[in-house]
């Protein structure tokens, strides 16, 4: 009972392993039982998927489909990664994504666990705009959770993506888009989606916190 969640395996699609879409589904049985056996409460992700562009390192580019496909009585959340700006992460989700998961008959939530985008110098206002767009888009697709990765840079290169994508400098210094999650955490805390206002090329979406509206443009 110490540990309420569970990850089955991190980018198993990339290569983070060496194995079959079908191993991976038994590797999936195997440890779906034995959690449940020691706690029948955990929450059991799927691995974190590594998002549905294009990548050097995918050898199956249907590994995801197969994975949910046939092991999706496995899990209780669908685990999907995205590290890109707001317009091609959204278009993945809506394109790819949702699309997958109707073909492959996945009913169980999904969740952002981890996706953000790396802001080099120069661009980390752009960073900013891209976690408040991202995480609300996500909201108002059906997702139970946003995880951005990750909290603090790694180190100090300028030419590292691996050292740009935290909230905080190597140092502990807050960046602008730690002021957005923060701002986001303070007004949308306790809101509930509503609606998808967006017309004509303007994105809109409608949240309530009890009596107060919230309308993210």
């Amino acid at each position: 009972g110490k540990i309420p969640a569970w990850e089955i395996w991190n980018e198993p699609d990339l290569g983070f392993a060496g194995f079959s879409a079908a191993d991976y589904v038994d590797i999936a049985r195997v440890s779906h039982e034995a959690i449940r056996k020691v706690n029948p409460d955990a929450v059991i992700f799927s691995a974190g998927f590594a998002g549905l562009s294009p990548h050097p390192n995918r050898k199956d580019p249907n590994f995801q489909f197969k994975a949910m496909r046939d092991g999706k009585n496995y899990f209780d959340v669908h685990a999907y990664h995205g590290h890109a700006r707001f317009l091609p992460f959204a278009e993945q989700i809506d394109r790819k994504l949702l699309p997958l998961r109707r073909a492959a008959g996945v009913t169980i939530p999904w969740y952002a666990n981890e996706t953000a985008v790396s802001a080099p110098p120069g661009m980390e206002r752009e960073q900013a705009f891209t976690l408040f767009k991202k995480m609300i888009f996500c909201w108002s697709r059906g997702a139970v959770g946003y995880n951005w990765y990750d909290l603090r840079n790694d180190g100090f290169n300028p030419g590292d993506g691996e050292h740009n994508y935290g909230m905080l400098t190597h140092d502990f210094r807050p960046k602008f888009v730690y002021g957005v999650y923060n701002t986001l955490a303070a007004n949308f805390g306790k809101a509930r989606f509503e609606a998808d206002l967006s017309r004509n090329g303007t994105t809109l979406y409608r949240f309530r916190d009890g009596n107060t509206l919230l309308l993210p443009c």
